[in-house]
């Protein structure tokens, strides 16, 4: 499935949808769960490994700095950028779920922009909503590629896998985020967003940056 967001908007609509946007990652972003399953890991390992509690410390410092510095309604960031908020989630993730969540990485190119918490929302999608909800766990793959007039940007996993239709029809907290991903991907970067998932198979995100807006 494609996601098109319409341009035939005024400015001062383009502005509002930014500034929508951008309200709803701050909120988002510092997600009171997370924040105490962390601080919680971390208290655990102190004692039984102080040098995991440091790493894990100084990768949860990363992450919450990235979503403070990042949220801006109209500013791109390096790829580099991105990944390295990426890096710290996931390595946070791996250290609180173990050997139920493998992380694998694919990254052929940096060398573009995209909109700052475009990609890392995905990764977390894929984590706490794909791979975290099998028994078993599973794997994320992300990827990017250059192309002779985009980049490719691609998230997969294994995990339960959903009804795409949802995400235009529900009104929950994730559809809804995934919504202001694409409209910021659209607005900002003239990026593309498909998204395929099949039940009890897993899901793959992508986003497709174009070197020339289209």
């Amino acid at each position: 499935i494609v996601y098109v967001v319409d341009h035939t908007v005024s400015s001062y609509q383009y502005r509002s949808r930014l500034k929508e946007t951008q309200n709803y990652l701050i909120q988002s972003q510092m997600k009171p769960h997370f924040i105490f399953n962390t601080l919680g890991a971390i208290r655990t390992l102190i004692n039984s490994s102080p040098k995991v509690a440091y790493e894990m410390t100084t990768n949860f410092s990363k992450y919450l700095r990235s979503n403070i510095n990042n949220i801006s309604p109209g500013e791109k960031i390096s790829f580099t950028q991105e990944l390295e908020h990426i890096k710290a989630y996931v390595a946070i993730e791996q250290e609180r779920f173990k050997g139920r969540l493998k992380v694998e990485y694919d990254i052929q190119c940096v060398n573009f922009s995209i909109p700052p918490l475009s990609i890392e929302p995905l990764v977390e999608n894929a984590v706490k909503h794909g791979v975290c909800k099998k028994v078993s766990g599973g794997t994320v793959k992300i990827s990017s590629k250059e192309l002779d007039d985009r980049f490719i940007v691609s998230i997969e996993d294994d995990g339960v896998g959903f009804d795409v239709d949802i995400i235009n029809s529900d009104t929950k907290a994730d559809s809804v985020g995934l919504r202001y991903i694409i409209l910021r991907l659209k607005e900002l970067s003239d990026a593309d967003f498909e998204i395929e998932s099949v039940i009890n198979e897993g899901t793959k995100a992508t986003v497709i940056v174009y070197k020339n807006n289209k």
